[in-house]
C-alpha cells in the first residue's frame, strides 16, 4: 500500500466519524475518480500526483465539514413537530385506587378520572336493569366486564331517538343489530357513532364493568335523531 493510499484510509474514517457512510461516498467520489486518471500518468510525475491528491482531499475535506456543519446547525434549528400529540393537563399525575376504592366506586357507578381537559375519563358502570339506547357521536367506549351477565346489542337503529345532550343520542330500545352476551372478564369496544343498548341483564349479582371513554376529534352525528324537548 503506497503512502498515498494509506492517508486517503486514514482520512475517510475522520469522514465517516464527521457525516456518515453515505455522505463519504457523495463527497469524495471525485477523489477518488481524480486519483484514478492521476495513476495512469507516467514514472516522472510523482511529486506531481503527491500534491494534486493533497489539495483534492483539503478541498473534500473542507467540503464534507462545511456540509455536516449546515445539516448540524439545521437539525438544532429545526422545530419538533408535536401538532400531532395531544398536550397533557400541567396538573395530570399518576392516579392509584385502592381496592377498597375500587369497590366504593362500583357502589355508588362512580366517575374515577374525570373528563375534564383530558380526552378520555374512567367511570364505573354498573346495571340491576335493562337501560336506554346510547350513542355518542365522539366517544369510542371500552368496557371490561368485572362481574354478572348481560346480554348487549349493537348497531341497528335507535327507536325513538332523541339529542339528549350535546355529541348524546337516547332512545327507548334498538331496532335489529348485533346481540352479545358480556361475561365476567370479557372486553367489548363500540366507536362513535354506534348504536349499543344493554337489553337484558342477569341479576344477582349486580352487572359491573369499567368504562373507558376516549374522545375523538371527528364527530359521528346520528341521522334522523331529533332534539329531546
Amino acid at each position: 500500500m503506497t503512502m498515498i493510499q494509506s492517508d486517503l484510509r486514514t482520512e475517510a474514517l475522520i469522514f465517516r466519524a464527521f457525516c456518515g457512510t453515505d455522505k463519504i461516498r457523495t463527497l469524495t467520489q471525485p477523489v477518488f475518480e481524480a486519483r484514478s486518471k492521476l495513476y495512469k500518468w507516467e514514472g516522472s510525475l510523482d511529486m506531481k500526483r503527491v500534491f494534486f491528491e493533497i489539495a483534492v482531499i483539503m478541498l473534500a475535506v473542507f467540503s464534507m465539514g462545511a456540509s455536516c456543519s449546515s445539516q448540524s446547525q439545521d437539525q438544532k434549528t429545526a422545530p419538533a413537530n408535536t401538532s400531532s400529540a395531544p398536550a397533557a393537563p400541567a396538573t395530570e399525575t399518576v392516579r392509584y385506587f385502592s381496592s377498597s376504592e375500587v369497590k366504593a366506586g362500583f357502589d355508588k357507578a362512580s366517575t374515577f378520572v374525570p373528563g375534564d381537559g383530558r380526552n378520555y375519563k374512567v367511570i364505573a358502570g354498573r346495571h340491576d336493569t335493562p337501560g336506554k339506547a346510547e350513542l355518542h357521536t365522539r366517544d369510542t367506549d371500552v368496557f371490561y366486564i368485572v362481574d354478572g351477565t348481560a346480554t348487549f346489542v349493537t348497531g341497528g337503529k335507535i327507536v325513538d331517538a332523541k339529542i339528549t345532550a350535546p355529541e348524546e343520542v337516547r332512545g327507548s330500545a334498538i331496532d335489529g343489530g348485533e346481540a352479545h352476551l358480556l361475561n365476567k372478564g370479557d372486553i367489548i369496544v363500540i366507536p362513535p357513532g354506534t348504536p349499543h343498548w344493554f337489553k337484558t341483564v342477569q341479576t344477582p349479582p349486580t352487572f359491573l364493568y369499567f368504562v373507558v371513554k376516549i374522545r375523538q376529534p371527528e364527530d359521528h352525528p346520528y341521522p334522523g335523531a331529533v332534539s329531546q324537548k
